[in-house]
């Protein structure tokens, strides 16, 4: 007993030749000391966690929601590096997942009937994209790519859905966006048609 309580306050087991204990039923139990494994999936998991929390905690999507919810809402976004020119979304295809800037621009863009490309808007760190098609189900309205190097917090479709559960109050701010969104896309049209 004396030699397994020194090993276990950190004497090294070397030191002691045979370290066993009495008393179990089939005779003398021998006990080899192990250094603890470190769960390395558990490592990078917090990790992860902690990355994208420096991130939301600055984001106005995620404004007034405690901390402890957006531990929980972490574990469902996962950071992406998305080369220069990429296409994340790709107009009348099905969206997939739902995309928060944390690095970079990337730009919303569309062809017209012509298949010349116009610009829709830029969307910087912080701003979201992706959220529409998975809210409606319906394929994508346009294409967004990255200008330059940029990196996204991607949510799932089945995970955004989850998100907005546990968080009701993000349902409500994605509301405001987008109806801030119309309202800009109205009025350059009108713009555009009074020019025009």
């Amino acid at each position: 007993q004396k030699a397994v309580t020194r090993i276990a306050a950190g004497a090294p087991p070397s030191s002691h030749a045979r370290t066993f204990c009495g008393g179990c039923a089939g005779g003398k139990a021998w006990w080899t000391p192990e250094p603890p494994q470190r769960d390395t999936e558990t490592l990078a998991s917090i990790a992860a966690t902690q990355a994208v929390l420096k991130h939301v905690t600055r984001m106005q999507l995620f404004t007034g929601i405690h901390i402890a919810k957006l531990m929980r809402l972490a574990r469902f976004m996962k950071e992406r590096e998305v080369p220069p020119r990429q296409r994340v979304i790709v107009r009348g295809q099905p969206g997939e997942a739902f995309y928060i800037v944390t690095e970079g621009e990337f730009e919303v863009v569309q062809d017209d009937e012509h298949q010349v490309e116009s610009t829709l808007a830029v969307l910087p760190p912080g701003e979201c994209f992706g959220e529409m098609s998975l809210i409606t189900g319906e394929p994508a309205s346009a294409t967004v790519r990255a200008r330059g190097p940029a990196k996204v917090l991607a949510v799932s479709k089945d995970d955004f859905h989850r998100m907005l559960a546990a968080a009701p109050e993000i349902a409500i701010t994605l509301a405001r966006i987008l109806a801030l969104r119309l309202a800009r896309t109205v009025v350059e049209s009108d713009f555009r048609i009074s020019v025009g």
